[in-house]
C-alpha cells in the first residue's frame, strides 16, 4: 500500500512515514519510485503511533517497534517506561483525590444552592 493509506491505517502522519524512510529508520520498498508498505510495516507504524502517544521519542519508538535496538537500548527504554508509568500513577492519584474532594463538598454546595433559590 502507498504512503497515504499506510498513514490512514496506522495513525502516523504521512510526513512521519516519509521521514522514517528518508532517515533510513525503516526499510521501504519502492515501486516505480513510489513508496510501498507491507501489512507488517503498517502494524509497526501502529506500534510506533501508540508508543509516541505514551511519550516515547520517534527514534525510541522505532527501536521498540522495529526491534532494531541493542539490548542496552531496550533496557534503557524499559527504565524510561517504568518512570513514565510511575509519573502517570502519581497524576492519576491526584485526580482521584480531586474527585473525592469534589464529592465530599457536593452536599454543602447543593445546600447553599437550595438556600439561594428559595
Amino acid at each position: 500500500m502507498g504512503v497515504a493509506q499506510a498513514a490512514k491505517e496506522s495513525g502516523l502522519s504521512r510526513e512521519t512515514i516519509v521521514y522514517l524512510d528518508r532517515r533510513g529508520l525503516m526499510e521501504v520498498e519502492k515501486v516505480a519510485g513510489a513508496r510501498r508498505f507491507s501489512g507488517a510495516q503498517v502494524r509497526q507504524f501502529k506500534e510506533i503511533a501508540q508508543l509516541r502517544l505514551m511519550g516515547l521519542g520517534l527514534e525510541e519508538a522505532v527501536q521498540v517497534a522495529v526491534r532494531n535496538g541493542s539490548a542496552a537500548d531496550l533496557v534503557r527504554l524499559c527504565l524510561v517506561a517504568r518512570a513514565k508509568a510511575e509519573e502517570i500513577d502519581r497524576t492519576l492519584q491526584a485526580w482521584v483525590w480531586l474527585c473525592s474532594l469534589i464529592v465530599e463538598r457536593l452536599p454543602a454546595a447543593q445546600t447553599a444552592a437550595d438556600e439561594t433559590s428559595s
